[in-house]
């Protein structure tokens, strides 16, 4: 998301995917793409991080056993 301020008097349009919404000396620009490459990289970042904690866990119940053993 990014805001951009504008001396025009308002603008109201989708340009290039970026959705742009304005009023006096102000414009509000959210690109939808952006916002969804944001929400999937955090997603992504929480699942790898889920899966190396699974993993780290994992890892050291096997150590464990097999130093019991």
């Amino acid at each position: 998301m990014s805001i951009q301020v504008l001396s025009k008097e308002e603008i109201n349009e989708v340009s290039g995917g970026a959705i742009t919404v304005g009023g006096p000396g102000l414009s509000l620009s959210l690109d939808p793409f952006a916002l969804l490459g944001g929400l999937l990289g955090g997603v992504l970042g929480l699942v790898n991080t889920l899966v190396s904690s699974v993993l780290g866990l994992v890892t050291g119940l096997l150590g464990a056993v097999t130093t019991l053993i």
